[in-house]
């Protein structure tokens, strides 16, 4: 448990920056649609710290919480014994799934190509 501290540092560091982000983009966007930056600098201010209050809420709340952090160390426990596939079979993989896209993609053009061809004849047939 304890050598997964870092992993999960880094990761609720991580999400805290993106709520961060998010709610600053969010916050900017409010206070531009109602125009709220006439009132003066205070309201940048607000604008700016805000977000950063709430991204450091955030990594407290997750990182001081027993429950999250339990379950974010089971996850990363879980992930440390998921087997990764080797590169032959990722490489094979990737071919299958080429040769398949390619082959549902000529079947859907003759598929389209005949479709349009029955659709044109019974156009000129009724007019």
């Amino acid at each position: 448990m304890e050598g997964h501290k870092k992993i999960v540092f880094g990761c609720v560091l991580i999400f805290a920056v993106l709520v961060c982000a998010v709610f600053n983009q969010l916050l900017n966007a409010l206070v531009a649609y109602f125009d709220l930056f006439v009132y003066g600098s205070a309201v940048e201010i607000a604008a700016r710290l805000v977000p950063i209050g709430v991204g450091i809420g955030t990594f407290a709340g997750l990182y001081r919480y027993p429950k999250s952090y339990q379950y974010m160390t089971e996850v990363v426990t879980e992930l440390k014994k998921v087997t990764w596939p080797g590169s032959k079979d990722v490489r094979a993989a990737t071919i299958v799934v080429i040769i398949g896209v390619l082959i549902a993609g000529a079947m859907l053009g003759v598929f389209d190509t005949l479709w349009s061809y029955v659709i044109r004849k019974i156009i000129e047939y009724g007019g």
